[in-house]
Formats: C-alpha cells, structure tokens, sequence
C-alpha cells in the first residue's frame, strides 16, 4: 500500500509539471530546453518580470589619491541615478562576515573594522542586551515604518543609526549620517572615535562612498548592502608567500607578466583624466571584449604553470569561491526584492565571475551597463 501511494504521487508530480508545461501564464510561449531544469525554469517569467541586477564594475578610485575628483564620476552618478535602481549593494565586507571573524580582525587586517570598533560595539551589545536576531528586528520594523511614512524625525534616525552600528553595518550607518545636519550629529550619542569613522566614509574617493553613498543618499535610501566575502582570506595568508616565491620561478610566469597591462583600458583612463570625465573608461571596463582581455591577462596563467606544489589551482579555486559566495550574498539580497532593479557597485576582477554566476539563477536578469547608460 506504501509504495502504491508513493507512485500515485509521483505521477501527481509528473501530471502538474507537464501541465505547468502546457498552460504559459500571461500568453508566453514556454520553450523546454532539453536536458537543461535550471533553463526550464528560466523559461518561466519574462525577462521584464525578472529581478533586474545591474553590476558596474569599478577599478579602485582610492588609488587615483590626489588625482580624484567628484568630476571624474559625476556623468557615472547621473546615469546611475536614471537606472532608479531599489537596493544598492556595495563591494565592501558584509556585517555577517565581520560578526564571525572577530576573533581574527588583526590576523585578516580588514580595512573595514578595527579592534577598537569592536570593542565599543560589544560593550554597545551589552549595555543594551541585544542579540543579533533583535537588532534585525528592530531594523526592519523601523525601517518598515519609515517608508510607509515616508518621513524620519531625529530621535528615529539616531535609533536606525545605532542599530546599524550594532549590527557592524558601518555604510547604512554613515548613509544615515548624511540626512542629519551639523546641530543634529552634535546631538547624537555615539562615541567620538565611531561617529568620526562614519564620517570619514562619507567622504572617502573610494567608489563605496563616493558612487555608492552618494548616490543611495540621493535616492533617498536608508539602507545599502555589504557583500563582499573574505572567507578566502585565512587560507591564501597561510599560501601567499609559498605561491608567489613558486610563480616568480616558473618561466610561464615570467613571460606572461609582459601580458597583464590592457593598453586601451590605461588609454582610456588617461582620456578620462584629462577630461575629468571617466564615463567612458568605465563603459569600457564593463565591456565584453574588456572582460575576455582581463581575464585572459590575469588568470589564465593559474592554468598553465602546474606547480608542483598545486597552489595554482588552489588560488583559483579561492577566488572562484568568494566570487560564488558574493553572488549568493548578492541573491539572498535579492529575496527581498523580486521583479525590482538592484544596483552593485563592485571591483571590476570580481565583477566579471560574479555576473557569470548570477546568470545561472532562475528569476535573474543581469543587465548590461553599456545597454543600460550609452
């Protein structure tokens, strides 16, 4: 009697699926692609209805130092802001991962947290006896509450921004530092040293703050995403040394590094800086043909040294494995927002794996920069 009630719901499984096959919502057309689930299921919603993600790729604007100016990206912003993207998602390490590494915060030299900052934040933790799971709470009951008032007086914004903080959400905490005025932050009870790092990453030349914040501030957002991993980091600080003495050996290293520069990328940079416009530097840098030339330069030599030792393939497979880990951080944001625009700002080498994985999911559709602000 069991195994005939389990065939009888087998074929139930078999008889609602061939019918899903048969009854296209909304007069789509379903194509079946053969042998492929995960395309089946593609098939399912249009493109239109799908969560739209956009991914610019950015190189690191800190390095650009006194070079940098607000100019160099203000056409970048603008368009960006047209997209009228919902969410924003930002390259920077996620509050989850810095949560469960904060017995290594020295040892993995995060640029995102010291160990002052968590000290004050657990002593934060304490006083106000809340676990993680309560600050969440909080956060999206207020947050819930904001947006259907549209309107956040200064005793609510104090109370978002520490519970960011509580959270270790330093950029949604420094984003909400921007809505207040000078009399308003004199106001706030927070510590100096913390109330002076969000400060400091409002005004950064990094792309986080100057693309990111920026224009989630003028978006009129109250929230960004971290989601970045670092999952990687303990592993590769106990190879690097061994890796690259090993590289520097291999004479397929030696002549691959005449190869890594992309000399239309540094021409159109040099354009760029000149006009102070890197508008169309970055289109580049998000291009197709740019995508094929980096990743050919920069990581197709991990698949042809064959170390003895196998740390070759061992790098490649960590990076594929943040990449993989950023796009599920990345997806799980997108859980909150189906069939909405969720604009990432992340460096241009993760850029390129991460948006390869994301067009693998089911209700994505990975938008293209050029197709978007050209």
């Amino acid at each position: 009697m069991k195994k005939r009630n389990k065939i009888i719901l087998l074929l139930s499984v078999f008889v609602f699926t061939s019918c899903l096959k048969e009854m296209p919502e909304k007069g789509l057309q379903i194509t079946v692609p053969e042998n492929n689930p995960i395309q089946n299921l593609q098939t399912l919603l249009r493109d239109e209805e799908k969560t739209k993600i956009l991914l610019v790729g950015v190189p690191p604007l800190s390095v650009l130092s006194n070079d940098f100016s607000p100019l160099l990206i203000e056409r970048i912003i603008k368009s960006l802001s047209e997209f009228k993207p919902d969410v924003i998602c930002l390259d920077a390490v996620s509050p989850e991962e810095i949560a469960s590494n904060l017995e290594y915060i020295n040892e993995l030299k995060l640029p995102d947290i010291s160990n002052q900052e968590v000290s004050y934040i657990k002593k934060l933790q304490n006083k106000l006896k809340l676990h993680p799971e309560k600050v969440n709470n909080q956060l999206d009951s207020l947050l819930s509450e904001v947006k259907t008032n549209n309107t956040i007086d200064f005793r609510t914004r104090e109370k978002i921004i520490e519970l960011f903080l509580l959270n270790f959400d330093f950029y949604s905490a420094a984003l909400n530092l921007k809505y207040l005025n000078e009399d308003d932050i004199k106001r706030l009870k927070i510590n100096k040293d913390i109330l002076d790092r969000l400060k400091l990453l409002n005004n950064q030349s990094d792309e986080k703050s100057s693309i990111g914040l920026i224009l989630a501030h003028q978006l009129n957002m109250n929230r960004v995403y971290s989601i970045n991993d670092i999952s990687d980091k303990k592993k590769l600080n106990k190879i690097s040394d061994k890796l690259y003495h090993e590289m520097l050996l291999s004479d397929v290293y030696k002549s691959h590094r005449k190869e890594i520069l992309n000399q239309v990328a540094d021409d159109k940079l040099k354009e760029g800086l000149a006009k102070q416009d890197l508008f169309e530097f970055f289109l580049y840098i998000n291009s197709d043909p740019y995508a094929l030339t980096s990743t050919n330069n920069n990581w197709s030599i991990y698949f042809k040294m064959f170390l003895e030792s196998g740390l070759d393939r061992t790098r490649i497979a960590l990076w594929e494995m943040k990449n993989l880990r950023i796009a599920s951080k990345i997806r799980e944001v997108s859980t909150d927002y189906p069939s909405k625009k969720i604009l990432v700002i992340i460096d241009v080498s993760k850029k390129i794996f991460v948006e390869e994985y994301l067009k693998k999911m089911t209700d994505i559709k990975v938008l293209k920069m050029n197709d978007i602000l050209n």
